[in-house]
């Protein structure tokens, strides 16, 4: 690592003695807080192990105990997801008029467009949203077990939620993970 430092002085003395030891302590501090950092990169290819680190700092595994629980919750994070996909199309059925037979949707007052049913189905698209984008950043950890966690949770909440055969007018029907 290479520091450059500059540092006009107009007359020799003891302040540029002081600036010049600052200078030096400075160098050696990036220098140093460059190699710590460089020592945290992340993996920017698929690898497979216990130790992973999903979405902050604090979520680390180090155990395979500590692997598995974070592998489940992964997996129900997925699910819930397509339980929340449902509830948004549930949502626009209802406020277009073509909810299927049997098709409800809960916490729905009886006027569709009414700015509290407005603000419930935001809320919902909202927690859509940022749990999808949070499963993309979950997958992007590049641990193989937490990838197949969070595609084979969707899979079983599309299973249980949307494949019953209800016909989606609008599209809903994204792979995105923030659909």
């Amino acid at each position: 690592m290479v520091c450059f430092v500059s540092i006009s002085i107009s007359r020799p003395g003891p302040e540029s003695d002081l600036l010049g030891a600052f200078a030096a302590k400075l160098c050696k501090r990036v220098s140093s807080g460059f190699e710590l950092e460089t020592s945290k990169m992340m993996h920017m290819t698929f690898y497979w192990g216990r130790q992973v680190t999903v979405l902050f700092d604090g979520w680390k595994t180090q155990s395979w105990l500590g692997y598995s629980l974070t592998l489940v919750a992964v997996f129900l994070f997925s699910v819930f997801h397509e339980y929340i996909v449902n509830l948004r199309s549930r949502f626009k059925g209802v406020s277009s008029g073509k909810a299927a037979s049997g098709l409800t949707a809960p916490l729905i007052g009886r006027n569709p467009r009414a700015l509290g049913f407005r603000v419930m189905e935001s809320a919902v698209f909202g927690l859509n949203a940022g749990l999808g984008y949070l499963l993309m950043l979950a997958a992007m950890s590049f641990n193989g077990g937490v990838f197949i966690a969070v595609i084979l949770g969707f899979v079983v909440g599309y299973f249980f939620f949307r494949s019953h055969g209800v016909v989606e007018e609008e599209n809903t029907e994204s792979p995105c993970g923030c659909s």
